[in-house]
């Protein structure tokens, strides 16, 4: 497929992907993520400059406006980080021993992130629940692995979820045997010696996104498949207080995904909700809630599609990315702007027929490129972009061996290096590293094993 010229947009790259590292990611996202960080992608303000739209993708480039091109396929772009490793070949195109096969992986894996603004070198503190029921943790600087996997003890009956609010300072959430949400915090150097709950009922993962330095917003459903929410800002501590949480209504059928943004061509601070509706074939439902009018929308709305699993929502400056799997194992797509509304749900099935079976992580770079990744019945992790306005008509493989759905950040500020997560094998946790570049595909990689004993089992809350 051919490249096309990296729009100006994407000149400033590494600054984008800064902004990025602060969009944390919590359940389905790599902003992650979200603005000001949380579970689905973000990105930072566009620089300007005049540069046309590309052709469809398959058209001749046009002359590339960046040095740096993407690495070549099958070239790995670190070393120590991770042992290189290989998989098994399937056959048939279904991957019969992943637990994914037959049903549906959502997001296991948690990341928060922040970054130094002297050096650009950033901080991404992975998160796993093990096989012994606690949650884990290992941190990347610079690109590499700073330590082993630690834990972080703990019973828990969920993933966790994860945010950085701020520069030192990472926050990681889970829910207990008990059904109470639960935190740790590190900061200051090192974690908190016990967990903290913050009460409440919880069915599903939390769902957590930063809106601002400082500021973090949670989000769980509860046995009754009604959303709960509490907030905290530093100074203010939780609000509501103790163990109450604020209704923000449903019935929802799926786990949760939420999205922080700080919008300057939206009216300011924004946080985006999604879930399924309930019943046999529901559709994504979505809750807002916008500074320009400081209040949440009545009722859950705006639903499309006949989908599966759990959503996943993308939140950056002035535009909203809404993202699930349908019945069928297809990608479907739409998008919202203050100026242009919501737009028609579309097919990214692409030309040649790929059949997703897990939750979708992606992230945005500015405002004119979105990544999403997600899961085929083989096991490989799929990849497809959107550029200047354009779908690319292919998804694109790039290997790996995933019992679970993948978690994408970006561990490299300066070099744009981007890396994918997921549980392999054998529990142990793998990943791959990308450099975002300038064209449609990203190239093959090769695949490290980075330890570690962790489940690919999943709380999910029923249809």
């Amino acid at each position: 497929m051919s490249a096309i010229a990296r729009p100006m947009q994407q000149l400033s790259l590494s600054s984008q992907l800064l902004t990025f590292c602060r969009q944390n990611g919590g359940s389905n996202n790599g902003n992650g993520n979200n603005g000001g960080g949380g579970t689905s992608g973000g990105g930072g303000p566009a620089t300007t400059g005049a540069v046309g739209p590309p052709g469809p993708p398959g058209t001749a480039p046009v002359a590339p406006t960046a040095p740096t091109a993407p690495t070549a396929p099958g070239v790995a772009t670190k070393t120590g980080f991770g042992v290189p490793t290989s998989f098994p070949t399937v056959s048939g195109g279904i991957a019969q021993d992943s637990v994914c096969t037959g049903s549906f992986c959502p997001q296991v894996l948690a990341a928060a992130q922040y970054t130094n603004p002297q050096n650009a070198v950033g901080t991404t503190f992975m998160f796993a629940r093990g096989l012994d029921q606690a949650i884990w943790v290992r941190v990347v600087e610079g690109g590499s692995w700073k330590d082993d996997w630690k834990s972080l003890g703990g019973t828990f009956v969920s993933q966790p979820s994860a945010v950085s609010i701020r520069q030192g300072r990472a926050d990681v959430f889970a829910v207990s045997t008990s059904g109470a949400t639960m935190f740790k915090t590190y900061q200051n150097g090192a974690w908190d010696e016990v967990w903290t709950s913050i009460g409440g009922s919880a069915s599903s993962p939390p769902a957590v996104c930063s809106l601002f330095d400082g500021n973090l917003n949670v989000v769980v459903v509860d046995s009754n498949k009604n959303v709960l929410r509490k907030n905290n800002t530093e100074g203010r501590g939780w609000e509501p207080a103790g163990d109450k949480w604020d209704s923000m209504g449903g019935p929802v059928g799926s786990n949760l995904d939420i999205a922080c943004a700080n919008s300057v061509n939206d009216g300011g601070f924004r946080i985006d909700m999604v879930a399924l509706g309930t019943g046999s074939t529901p559709g994504m439902i979505s809750k807002r809630w916008n500074a320009s009018t400081s209040t949440w929308e009545k009722d859950w709305g705006h639903g499309f599609g006949q989908l599966k699993g759990s959503p996943t929502v993308v939140s950056q400056n002035g535009k909203v990315d809404y993202l699930g799997i349908g019945l069928d194992g297809k990608l479907y797509w739409r998008s919202w702007t203050k100026l242009d509304g919501y737009t028609k749900e579309q097919d990214l099935g692409g030309t040649v027929a790929v059949t997703l079976q897990s939750a979708v992580s992606a992230f945005a770079t500015g405002d004119s490129r979105l990544d999403v990744f997600a899961v085929g019945t083989d096991s490989r992790l799929k990849h497809l972009t959107r550029l200047q306005g354009i779908w690319d008509t292919k998804w694109e493989d790039l290997g790996g061996y995933f019992h679970s759905a993948p978690k994408v950040v970006v561990t490299d500020v300066p070099k744009g290096e981007v890396s994918v997560f997921g549980v392999g094998p054998g529990g142990k946790i793998i990943h791959a590293n990308f450099n975002v570049g300038a064209g449609w595909e990203w190239g093959t990689q090769q695949w490290y094993s980075d330890d570690g004993k962790m489940t690919s089992a999943w709380s999910a809350v029923p249809p």
